[in-house]
């Protein structure tokens, strides 16, 4: 990036299974380092890891069980603390429930 500052994204996706959501975070990761951005994706799927690897993304696993699981709002929060995060972007409600709750505390 060249006129504008790079912005530090994170990505959450927990889904277990392969499908069109996970290929577009896959694709939407790409494609924001590729513009210069320091992109970090949060997930679960193992294609979506390794195919997000393979391509430079800095990846953390991560597992949510439930809307109120506690040891992925922990892991999370640990996460958090280690490096300033400026935009989030939730694959959905469980996701956005545990990690958003992780970076207000």
């Amino acid at each position: 990036m060249s006129s504008q500052e790079s912005l530090r994204i994170t990505l959450v996706n927990a889904n277990a299974d392969w499908g069109g959501g996970e290929k577009w975070f896959w694709r939407a990761s790409k494609a924001l380092l590729d513009r210069g951005h320091d992109v970090t994706l949060w997930a679960q799927n193992e294609r979506l890891i390794s195919r997000a690897t393979d391509d430079g993304i800095s990846v953390k696993r991560i597992r949510i069980r439930n809307d109120i699981d506690v040891f992925a709002r922990r892991a999370a929060s640990r996460a958090l603390r280690s490096k300033l995060h400026y935009i989030f972007l939730m694959n959905g409600k469980r996701e956005a429930r545990v990690v958003g709750v992780a970076a207000r505390t």
